[in-house]
This record gives C-alpha cells, sequence and structure tokens, in this order.
C-alpha cells in the first residue's frame, strides 16, 4: 500500500504546487524544459513538509522528448529533503528509486544539467510528468485491526484486484 505525497504530480494545473525556475514551461500537462544553462533556471521543486528525515520513499516520474545538443549527454538530478539519488538520469525512461529523505528542506527536486555544447541558440530539451513520491505504508498502520496473516491476505486481495491505495497509476 502507498500513499502519494505530492500533488499535481501529472502538471495538470501547471505549476500549482511547484516551484519552477525561468526554463521550465508547462505544455500540454507535461514540465518542459529547455534551455543551456544549470542553476535557479533549471531547478523545479515540490514542498513536501510531511517528509521524515531517515525515512525511506520511492521516486517515480517519466522523462520524455529528451534532446541533448552534445556528447556527454546532460543528465537530472533528482533529490529529497537535500538527499541525491544514487544515479543521475539522461534517457527517457519511466523511472523509480528509492532514497532516504536527508535533513534539508523537506522536497522533492530536479535539477537540469545541460551539456557543454548547449548554448542560446541550440538549447537541450526535456519533458518531465508523472511525479510521485510515495511510501509504503506499515502494515500494522494500515491494518490495525487485524493480525498480520489477515494483513497479508488483505494485501493479496488488493494486489490481485489491481486496488492500491493512493496509487500514482
Amino acid at each position: 500500500m502507498y500513499e502519494k505525497l505530492t500533488k499535481n504530480s501529472e502538471f495538470n494545473n501547471g505549476f500549482t504546487d511547484w516551484n519552477a525556475g525561468a526554463s521550465w514551461s508547462v505544455v500540454s500537462g507535461k514540465a518542459v524544459w529547455q534551455g543551456w544553462t544549470t542553476g535557479g533556471s533549471a531547478t523545479l521543486y515540490q514542498d513536501i513538509p510531511s517528509l521524515v528525515e531517515g525515512q525511506t520513499y520511492e521516486v517515480w516520474f517519466s522523462l520524455s522528448g529528451i534532446v541533448w545538443q552534445g556528447s556527454p549527454p546532460g543528465y537530472v538530478e533528482v533529490s529529497l529533503a537535500g538527499q541525491n539519488a544514487p544515479t543521475t538520469y539522461s534517457s527517457e525512461g519511466n523511472y523509480r528509486v528509492q532514497i532516504t529523505a536527508g535533513s534539508l528542506t523537506k522536497r522533492v527536486k530536479f535539477v537540469v544539467f545541460p551539456t557543454d555544447a548547449a548554448n542560446s541558440e541550440n538549447q537541450d530539451k526535456l519533458e518531465l510528468d508523472n511525479v510521485f513520491v510515495v511510501y509504503e505504508k506499515d502494515l500494522a498502520q494500515q491494518f490495525p485491526h487485524k493480525s498480520f496473516s489477515a494483513a497479508d491476505e488483505e494485501i493479496t486481495k488488493i494486489v490481485n484486484t489491481s486496488e492500491y491505495q493512493g496509487s500514482p497509476t
């Protein structure tokens, strides 16, 4: 059972609940970054006050429409409360990464690092969508009135019927 912590995860309401640098825009329900410099203009984040330092969360997101102007390619860095994901992302795909929340500002943050070849005339570009920060609820919290074996049966029933409460799908 997952609990979703992010709001406006699919950018259907523009940047409502998000803070976006100047190089970000929303096009057709996706956050689009187009530019050639990093820093504040390449940053997109959402504050999540309920993050707990030391708690492990999953960050789910999709990257598409990527155009890197040079080699090596640029990349996207993902962090949760100041703790970076164990890898960076430079290819299109749907990603799920576990990150243990750090001690800094409670937010999920994406920062784009463009290629060295990108410039004002030949800009790098990418699309970000379906951003979810989730955590798996503890069985005892989810089913406090049942024994663990009864909870296991309930979870099996939910999984088999694809009824994930708070699921980002």
